[in-house]
């Protein structure tokens, strides 16, 4: 038998060749991987051609044909090709937040003064504008923001103690100079969070914003550079991938099972992840909740990898059966979770003031970056806060919006089940929606029209997808639900399903 050689295989393709060098340390799959994802990028592999076969690959190449099956698998899952059968293998029209030409270029924008004025863009704004899809009728409003009704909101206590601050608390506006918040307010959630949600934490390390979409933001400013690999949960919410894929980062996608996030198939990702985005207490659209084993194998994976979790604990104060499961930043010990939180799905519309709970090795650096973005935040919502925890207002108010909530989500349950029988829903009892998901076959444009006829919301899954997916997959909103109309409602849309 003839000892084969070390010298490098090469194939071309496109305007590129490929090689792959048998004496070097790197997989023959993790070579080719990085060169086709190379080529397209640059573009020596044009968008929307089509690759050489499976079989072209392995014997151009002389590799094993399941060496380029996983390389095609990983290209794809990372949205840089599309594989069908009959179809072949095909580069996609339009790579994972990356630009084309034509995107790059700078779009026009009128004015009043010239009617087409040429603005050069940053690539920030470039990159915005390309994950907006603006003008589409497939914008971030089609996906349900999931507020509480207003009939839920504390709206006359917030006045009492909005009218107090406003007559005594006018001139300590000396208060309001500290980047991370108000230091009363930052003692105040800081024992709410030990006391609720098992976090291990000091108010040194919380940090107010003044809106909770700036978390995420100054999360990717300090932690990422341009290219750097965040995992995200697949399905999960479109407007997370759409703000990292503006700051630069390379969207990785990772499948979400009944339990959550799936910490095998993250440990299964070849390149390097440096941030990985859940939400443990509640996924978002299938209502998921990650079990503590789960829980304790992300944050190893976490300390084997280097790496930061982004534990967004939305929903957690809504479970309806049973205690919530603590934090993920209460069980870590190696100061890897960056832990959000905000009320907003309590107190809307009288407050949007987000929370970041940082690990202490990120202290300075949040503090000099949180100075230069956002230093100055409204002093007066953060005093009528302050006293609204401190007073036992919160956790009063959530009690009390618990037991409406559940209730509602039961009698929607029981209607769906005793009025529509070709459906499945999910089987986890928290947040303030519902997962379901019809049979196969059914338009999903013509049921959310019926159930708009009916009198309720169904909320198409497939925007939560990062590359296709979610048919017949719906999200319902309870919370603003009626108990006295739930099955009369379900029972319309029901009758509407019946062939005539």
């Amino acid at each position: 038998m003839t000892k084969k050689s070390a010298a490098p295989s090469i194939m071309k393709i496109g305007h590129s060749f490929v090689h792959l060098d048998r004496s070097g340390e790197a997989t023959r799959q993790r070579q080719l991987t990085d060169q086709l994802r190379r080529a397209i990028i640059e573009g020596a592999i044009e968008l929307g051609s089509r690759l050489p076969s499976v079989r072209e690959f392995s014997n151009g190449l002389d590799v094993s044909r399941s060496t380029v099956v996983r390389c095609f698998e990983e290209l794809a899952s990372q949205g840089y090709i599309a594989t069908s059968k009959g179809s072949g293998t095909v580069v996609c029209n339009r790579l994972p937040g990356e630009l084309s030409a034509q995107q790059i270029a700078p779009p026009v924008v009128p004015t009043q003064e010239t009617g087409t004025n040429k603005v050069g863009l940053s690539r920030y704004a470039s990159r915005i504008l390309d994950v907006a899809e603006v003008g589409s009728p497939r914008s971030a409003r089609a996906v349900n923001p999931g507020g509480p009704p207003s009939d839920a909101a504390p709206i006359r206590k917030w006045r009492e103690l909005l009218e107090k601050h406003c007559r005594h608390n006018l001139n300590q506006a000396e208060c309001g100079i500290d980047p991370f918040g108000l230091p009363p307010l930052r003692e105040a959630y800081a024992a709410y969070l030990m006391r609720k949600r098992a976090l291990q934490c000091t108010s040194d390390q919380v940090i107010v914003f003044s809106a909770r979409e700036l978390r995420l933001d100054l999360i990717s400013r300090i932690l990422l550079r341009d290219g750097d690999a965040v995992a995200v949960e697949n399905p999960g919410y479109p407007a997370v991938r759409q703000r990292l894929i503006a700051n630069g980062a390379r969207v990785v996608p990772i499948r979400v099972d009944h339990q959550g996030l799936d910490v095998d198939y993250l440990d299964m990702v070849q390149e390097r992840v440096k941030l990985v985005y859940v939400t443990p207490s509640h996924h978002e659209p299938t209502g998921a909740v990650m079990p503590l084993s789960r829980r304790r194998k992300l944050i190893e994976w976490a300390k084997k990898n280097s790496a930061f979790i982004v534990e967004d604990d939305y929903d957690s104060e809504f479970r309806y059966d049973g205690r919530p499961i603590p934090s993920l930043q209460g069980l870590d010990e190696t100061d890897s979770v960056i832990h959000l939180s905000c009320l907003w799905k309590i107190l809307s519309p009288v407050s949007k003031i987000g929370f970041l709970t940082i690990p202490n090795c990120l202290i300075e650096v949040f503090r000099a970056t949180k100075t230069l973005v956002e230093r100055d935040m409204p002093l007066i919502d953060q005093f009528v806060l302050t006293d609204f925890i401190n007073e036992g207002h919160l956790e009063r108010q959530i009690a009390a919006n618990r037991k409406v909530y559940a209730t509602r989500r039961k009698l929607l349950v029981e209607a769906l089940k005793k009025h529509i029988g070709n459906l499945s829903i999910a089987s986890e009892s928290a947040g303030m929606d519902l997962f379901v998901k019809f049979q196969a076959g059914a338009d999903d444009s013509l049921l959310v029209t019926m159930a708009e006829q009916a009198g309720f919301k169904l909320i198409p899954a497939g925007p939560y997808y990062f590359a296709g997916g979610g048919q017949n997959e719906f999200v319902i909103p309870f919370s603003h639900l009626d108990e006295k109309h739930i099955e009369s409602i379900i029972q319309k849309f029901g009758a509407s399903l019946k062939p005539t």
